[in-house]
């Protein structure tokens, strides 16, 4: 299936999702959600890392991750931060770090780990004093356990580059300020993420379509951070540009998993979240910004589905199901986000959905796109 096609069917699907789901906002709004939630990943490994990529191929080997001990999943705990601020996050890991875990520890700081490359990259994630911080080292508690907590709730839409840094702290007057300023940064963040994906396409002797994608893609996320930035600098925010280190080649199973986990999963997904906040924000300005990025965002989704399928079709089948796993893990962790989400005072302000609009899209989606 051709690019163009195939961001063709994304964007039907979009529009029933969004159609589909719009009777639950207006149920929302007349209810009053709680502020606090637990919910359960069903692995162990929490970081975008860890939710491994990948596509889904017709025929490929669709090998299921190994049944896991309930006892030793995950328990993410949504921070009371209040209603016009998206909490930080708690994980606890029950059974301790895993063997094979995605992240090391620095000081108190998680960082992703990255085995095939140069240095990590930080998480925005720390080991409070309470879960065994002492004098900037970690000191493991006695019961074996794990918790750190994560300034955002890891799972997300957009697509992060590899080696990307915690931003650092900006100024906002209003949470509708600091919301666009973080969107500005990702955008921003994304370009670094297309420009790689296009180096590593070329490497990899990818089709010129694929290539030429990547470019284009580039070149939207510089206009949709500029805008972004626009918006939030006028509501009196700051902008943090993002940092991202350099990062060396990397093996076809590695850029898989990244392009399944961040394209295939998370921005799929805020590609469909764009199309909604274009008909749900309540400033006819922010309507229009989002519904271009909203196009621009399908496309992307698009893009990431058609290098998944072509790298399935260059894995072999055990690499291919350890995509596949991997994706499984970003949907699962991403789901517990989206579902343990409270509900701010500025979300009609920037069109966000409630708890059960936006896991009907979610749920939506990966049915429609196989996702599970």
């Amino acid at each position: 299936m051709s690019l163009r096609r195939k961001t063709s069917r994304l964007s039907r699907v979009f529009g029933a999702l969004v159609l589909t789901a719009a009777p639950l906002a207006a149920l929302e709004a007349c209810n009053d959600p709680p502020t606090l939630h637990l919910t359960t990943l069903p692995d162990a490994t929490t970081s975008s890392e860890a939710a491994a990529p990948d596509g889904r191929v017709d025929g490929a080997d669709d090998t299921s991750p190994p049944p896991l001990d309930a006892a030793c999943q995950v328990i993410t705990e949504i921070l009371d931060a209040g209603i016009d601020v998206d909490p930080p996050c708690h994980y606890t890991l029950p059974c301790g770090i895993p063997p094979e875990n995605a992240f090391v520890i620095r000081g108190c700081g998680l960082y992703r780990a990255q085995a095939d490359l140069q240095g990590d990259s930080s998480l925005g994630c720390e080991i409070l004093p309470a879960d065994g911080c002492e004098n900037d080292a970690y000191a493991p508690p006695a019961n074996g356990s794990f918790s750190f907590q994560c300034t955002d709730c890891l799972g997300g839409g957009g697509r992060r580059p590899n080696g990307l840094a915690r931003p650092r702290s900006a100024r906002a007057p209003s949470a509708v300020a600091a919301y666009l300023a973080a969107l500005a940064h990702d955008e921003a963040a994304s370009v670094h993420a297309f420009a790689r994906m296009r180096e590593e396409l070329v490497a990899h002797g990818a089709p010129r379509a694929l290539v030429a994608g990547a470019a284009r893609s580039v070149i939207d996320e510089i206009r949709h951070a500029r805008s972004m930035a626009h918006q939030a600098r006028r509501r009196g925010a700051t902008v943090a540009a993002p940092r991202v280190r350099r990062q060396r080649a990397r093996s076809l199973e590695s850029f898989a998993r990244e392009n399944a986990i961040e394209g295939c999963v998370r921005e799929t997904y805020g590609a469909l979240l764009m199309c909604w906040q274009a008909q749900h924000a309540a400033e006819p300005e922010l309507r229009a910004l989002f519904a271009a990025v909203a196009a621009d965002e399908a496309r992307h989704a698009a893009l990431s589905w058609e290098v998944a399928q072509w790298a399935g079709q260059r894995l072999d089948a055990r690499a291919r199901g350890r995509v596949v796993a991997a994706r499984r893990r970003a949907l699962a962790s991403l789901a517990a986000t989206v579902r343990a989400r409270p509900t701010g005072a500025f979300d009609a302000v920037v069109g966000q959905p409630g708890r059960l609009a936006a896991s009907a899209l979610l749920e939506g989606l990966a049915t429609s796109l196989g996702l599970g």
